[in-house]
């Protein structure tokens, strides 16, 4: 019930569960169960980045910058 799609080439799309596979064939011979396959939950979405102290641009110094509350190296951040 987990599996969502099988593709023509045999791409398994399935939700988060343990799965094992068998085979039919047209002469009604059925293989042995595959190994256990493993899909993982989710992994859940990191927290929207939110922005700390703000330095506006003066008439000496053309740039501004801010702060992320935070931050953390290891992400990526657009």
């Amino acid at each position: 019930p987990g599996v969502v799609s099988i593709s023509a080439t045999g791409l398994v799309t399935a939700n988060a569960n343990t799965y094992t596979f068998t085979v039919t064939n047209v002469s009604g011979c059925t293989s042995p169960s595959s190994a256990n396959i493993v899909v993982n939950a989710q992994p859940s979405a990191p927290s929207a980045p939110t922005v700390g102290s703000i330095i506006q641009p003066t008439c000496t110094t053309a740039t501004g910058s801010f702060q992320i509350t935070g931050y953390n190296a290891a992400n990526t951040y657009t």
